[in-house]
């Protein structure tokens, strides 16, 4: 990195409008000043779009208005074409940057070669054993070590930067209109053109605070399985599913029995058969999902 890159903040939002303000205010202290950033809002019904368009910054904002709900890949593909920095920094509008978020990303950037960065996202919910499963330190990005090649499976647009060259090559899958898949997919694709491209920014992460519970991410799981997961190529539906024989036969009144058996168990006591409890619920959840639809 031989100059002071700019950095083009994307946010897609839905009906966040209290969030969203916490997260401008973050951007706001951020010690990194060479940013824009890009507002998608994906059909919102509250004053989320008129509390970006009235905050005032010190950078330059672009604001998109989407008429309807049109969902993460539309949103978010409207959110790159509208960028102009050199680098894009993707991040939800109901989470919050650190101050040193960016300084984490750069320090990265400087001294590597990868055309995109993961972070980290510590999250905050009511249900305690839920939150303790997303912060657990061998999930995802939270497994590796700092410019540490990753996975792309572990891959998400909530808290990473890519490098704009990426886009000319990469559009997202807007068949996946629905909730889930779009950073798998996209992820997917850039390490088929680009391998071993993705490295990891554990340091550099961000807050979510008010995550659902269990319950209510299974429902939007729920909905992945029924809509998204039938678009994904066949390879990324063998690691969301894990066993392949899952998605060949209908295995609904034993997959929904066993749901069922799961549910009335969680919470246990003990933190790492929660663990294993959690994903067999939400492995069930797409599964359930998938299954109503064929």
């Amino acid at each position: 990195m031989t100059k002071t890159p700019l950095i083009s903040i994307i946010i897609i939002g839905f009906n966040t409008q209290k969030e969203l303000k916490r997260l401008l205010l973050s951007i706001s202290t951020l010690t990194y000043k060479k940013i824009e950033t890009i507002y998608v809002d994906d059909g919102s019904s509250d004053d989320s779009y008129k509390i970006y368009s009235s905050f005032k910054s010190d950078y330059n904002k672009k604001g998109i208005k989407l008429k309807k709900n049109a969902g993460r890949a539309f949103a978010t593909q409207k959110g790159i074409q509208a960028a102009s920095g050199d680098w894009f920094y993707f991040i939800r509008s109901n989470e919050e940057v650190f101050l040193n978020t960016f300084d984490q990303y750069l320090k990265l950037i400087q001294h590597n070669s990868a055309l995109a960065y993961a972070g980290s996202v510590q999250y905050k919910s009511q249900d305690k054993a839920f939150e303790k499963y997303l912060n657990n330190r061998k999930r995802g990005v939270n497994n590796y070590k700092p410019g540490q090649n990753i996975d792309y499976q572990y891959f998400l647009f909530n808290n990473s930067m890519v490098h704009s060259s990426v886009f000319k090559s990469i559009k997202l899958n807007q068949k996946l209109s629905k909730y889930g898949g779009e950073e798998l997919d996209f992820a997917y694709r850039l390490n088929k053109l680009y391998p071993h491209q993705i490295q990891a920014c554990p340091n550099g992460a961000v807050l979510r605070k008010n995550y659902p519970n269990l319950i209510a991410h299974c429902q939007r799981l729920y909905e992945f399985g029924n809509f998204n997961l039938k678009f994904l190529p066949n390879q990324l539906k063998k690691i969301v599913v894990k066993c392949p024989a899952l998605l060949t036969f209908n295995l609904h009144f034993i997959v929904t029995t066993v749901n069922g058996l799961c549910l009335k168990l969680y919470p246990l006591k003990n933190k790492k058969l929660n663990y294993y409890l959690i994903r067999i619920i939400m492995l069930c959840s797409i599964l359930r999902g998938y299954y109503k639809r064929s």
